[in-house]
């Protein structure tokens, strides 16, 4: 039977619509079923929300290895918090180490540190999904000198950028945050956290020299993100911030393939100059091990 035009083109808007609400249903269905993350590892059962694209893709992106990210540093964090006084996070991202602390040690005190305020709501989600209740969140660049004003592109556009391959530096969506200093920080808080995450992309050094009295403390265990490339943006270098924390007794571990593997390697590291990965090296600096 030979269609007419106008039959043709209802045909044509049928097929058109069905597609439409087959594609709606698909995306219903992939948001119905990854709401949220599970994370069971370690012995820590935590549940992440994804209902935002940012949180979606970084957890169900490639940079998850085996449903948990940065496995080997989720395990050094959980077999060191038992002796923890207090526990920083510092660089929090979305908050997983804090939860992971949090879900590891109910009831430590815990102080969540993350620049970009557009953060803070799903911190404070991933928290309330675990009944965390012991974590201070604080939206501030960490540094040498208080006060300094920090301009940043916020996580969720600069890491859309990269998903897309896009520059957007043509986009005005810069925001701006206020500099706190550690020490000060700590002083005001009654407790100096013996145990930190640090992953701030290159202005480790400058949060280093605002730490000298949390440097001090014998036990202090860090797990510091070394990035190499990006040091220089900040005036500094990889040789100056294995000089400043070798001067004050620390060791260090360079903790291999730290993102993908679930064994803990832990490599004796004399020399930060070996140090190259573009997008950061995990170290482990202890004055014991």
């Amino acid at each position: 039977m030979k269609l007419r035009f106008g039959q043709k083109l209802a045909a044509l808007a049928g097929i058109w619509l069905a597609r439409k609400k087959i594609k709606k249903l698909l995306i219903q269905n992939y948001w119905s079923r990854h709401a949220v993350f599970p994370l069971e590892f370690a012995g820590i059962k935590a549940t992440f929300s994804t209902e935002d694209f940012y949180s979606n893709y970084w957890f169900y992106g490639p940079q998850m290895s085996g449903m948990v990210y940065e496995p080997a540093v989720t395990s050094l964090l959980v077999e060191r918090l038992p002796n923890a006084r207090a526990f920083a996070d510092v660089g929090a991202n979305l908050g997983y180490f804090t939860v992971v602390a949090g879900v590891a040690r109910p009831g430590l005190p815990i102080f969540t540190f993350e620049m970009d305020h557009t953060l803070r709501p799903i911190i404070e989600r991933n928290l309330e999904l675990n009944h965390i209740e012991t974590a201070i969140i604080t939206n501030a660049a960490v540094g040498a000198r208080a006060g300094s004003p920090v301009e940043f592109v916020p996580h969720p556009f600069s890491f859309l950028g990269k998903i897309a391959q896009e520059s957007i530096e043509p986009y005005p969506l810069t925001l701006t945050t206020e500099t706190l200093v550690l020490d000060e920080f700590f002083a005001r808080q009654g407790v100096l956290p013996n145990l930190i995450k640090m992953d701030i992309d290159g202005a480790e050094m400058a949060a280093l020299k605002g730490m000298e009295k949390i440097l001090e403390q014998d036990d202090l265990i860090m797990l510091l993100e070394v990035h190499a490339h990006h040091l220089p943006s900040f005036g500094t270098n990889l040789l100056e911030v294995q000089h400043f924390l070798t001067q004050r007794g620390f060791s260090f571990r360079k903790v291999g393939d730290f993102r993908d593997s679930r064994t803990v390697d832990l490599q004796p590291l004399d020399d930060f100059s070996g140090l190259s990965s573009p997008s950061g090296d995990m170290l482990l600096v202890s004055r014991t091990f």
